[in-house]
């Protein structure tokens, strides 16, 4: 399995429905690794079983705050690719 249940899970450009479900499997995997039924991972992070259910089905739409909530409390760390200097210069200026 993963190190300490620990995985870094890096950010892509577009979520799709592919990576939904992937990592909806992580989530479900990473649960069941604990001995965590859906509803204790439901009442530990405060979101409803029916969206944990959701989540671990892969549903490309849920919304990212919960799904971050429970990825904290399986252990999954999120870290954002480093840009270099010079890529920061190629973003677009933005007027206000």
């Amino acid at each position: 399995m993963f190190p300490n249940g620990i995985m870094n899970w890096h950010c892509t450009m577009s979520l799709g429905s592919e990576e939904a479900q992937k990592f909806g499997a992580l989530i479900r995997e990473l649960r069941k690794a604990q001995g965590l039924r859906q509803e204790d991972l439901a009442l530990a992070t405060g979101v409803g079983r029916r969206y944990l259910i959701e989540l671990e089905a892969g549903k490309p739409t849920a919304r990212l705050g919960p799904a971050l909530l429970i990825a904290q409390q399986l252990g999954i760390q999120f870290d954002a690719p480093k840009r270099s200097q010079s890529s920061l210069l190629d973003l677009p200026l933005i007027e206000d």
